[in-house]
């Protein structure tokens, strides 16, 4: 997760891959839409490591594409030649600051 080719409305992605015994978890999330390990290999802006098979990262913008991998390092070291997923962050108009914003006209004195 997230599925092949989802059109997520957030920025905050929830990644979960088969759980493995004994195992470590990294996920690689670049920017754009590649199919071939060396061009997703120089567009990578996240790396995030877990010891659990759910992890949570955040990707910078809205309207854009991301391809992601799953490496799983066990016992016996890292296991090469996971696949690439694709998933795009759809436009959200009422995100867009240039589009939307918010103008406070009493000052909140409590908080």
């Amino acid at each position: 997760m997230p599925a092949e080719g989802s059109k997520l409305s957030y920025r905050l992605i929830g990644f979960s891959v088969p759980q493995r015994n004994d195992s470590k978890f990294e996920i690689e999330i670049a920017a754009g839409n590649y199919e071939r390990l060396d061009s997703f290999g120089k567009h990578i802006i996240q790396c995030v490591k877990s010891d659990s098979n759910r992890i949570l990262a955040e990707v910078p913008a809205f309207g854009a594409s991301y391809t992601w991998r799953v490496i799983i390092t066990d016992k016996g070291g890292t296991r090469p030649g996971f696949a690439l997923h694709h998933f795009s962050t759809e436009a959200v108009p009422i995100a867009d600051t240039e589009k939307m914003r918010l103008r406070g006209i009493e000052p909140a004195r409590i908080y």
